[in-house]
């Protein structure tokens, strides 16, 4: 599993990895975090992650709406995937704050 911010996310977050492996790239310093590791990453720097093995982690300080974005974008990849466009993607990562550039299995 891999995910990429947009360039400069105006958010802080903070993830806890309770399991597992996980390669993290905040401002450009590459560095693995396992077990019972705490990572933050500050304001507007660039950051992505990839999952290495099976993994356990939680976003806890991030200020994001994961939950309603999911829940809206099944709704509407059930109800009418014909509106499961780009444009209606990036209204609700709009919307619900989701600073995530891409998202993919590597």
């Amino acid at each position: 599993f891999t995910a990429k911010w947009v360039q400069y996310p105006t958010i802080k977050e903070l993830f806890y990895i309770r399991s597992g492996k996980v390669k993290f790239n905040i401002m450009g310093q590459e560095f693995i975090a396992d077990d019972e590791c705490v990572v933050v990453a500050p304001r507007y720097a660039p950051r992505s992650i990839e999952v290495l093995e099976k993994t356990e982690m939680y976003d806890t300080g991030g200020q994001s709406y994961w939950s309603p974005f999911l829940q809206s974008y099944e709704a509407i990849k059930h109800h009418d995937p014909a509106r499961l466009t780009k444009e209606t993607v990036d209204a609700l990562k709009k919307r619900f704050d989701i600073q995530i550039e891409s998202i993919g299995m590597k």
